[in-house]
């Protein structure tokens, strides 16, 4: 019997950030200027096996570097741009064949971004 099996290296931070939409349609106006968040993040990283390729704590640093980088003042960046830009700073220091990131405003509602660099080498 053949043995196929994914391997993944996980984690998941929070940060304090600002961020507005200054288009937000009128139903949301309050939407426009800066308003505080508590970003949850969680973070997956495909591995090609079982012996710590990309070892969790660093990644968790790493992503925590990028926050503290990220939010040292307010943007207008969305859930999904958020994921997007970790995304590719944990690819350039870490080269996964695919990952993806979720970033989640104060847990409740949120955005994503899944890529895959498979066959990009």
């Amino acid at each position: 019997m053949t043995e196929s099996a994914q391997y993944s290296v996980l984690c998941h931070f929070e940060a304090i950030g600002f961020h507005c939409w200054p288009q937000a349609p009128s139903e949301r106006a309050y939407l426009r200027n800066d308003h505080r968040h508590l970003f949850k993040f969680r973070v997956e990283l495909e591995v090609e096996g079982t012996e710590r390729e990309i070892e969790v704590h660093t990644l968790k640093e790493s992503c925590l570097e990028w926050a503290a980088q990220m939010f040292k003042r307010a943007s207008t960046y969305s859930c999904e741009k958020f994921s997007k830009l970790l995304l590719e700073n944990l690819y350039i220091r870490f080269q996964p064949s695919s990952g993806r990131v979720e970033c989640w405003e104060d847990g409740e509602c949120g955005g994503a971004c899944e890529m895959s660099w498979k066959g990009s080498e």
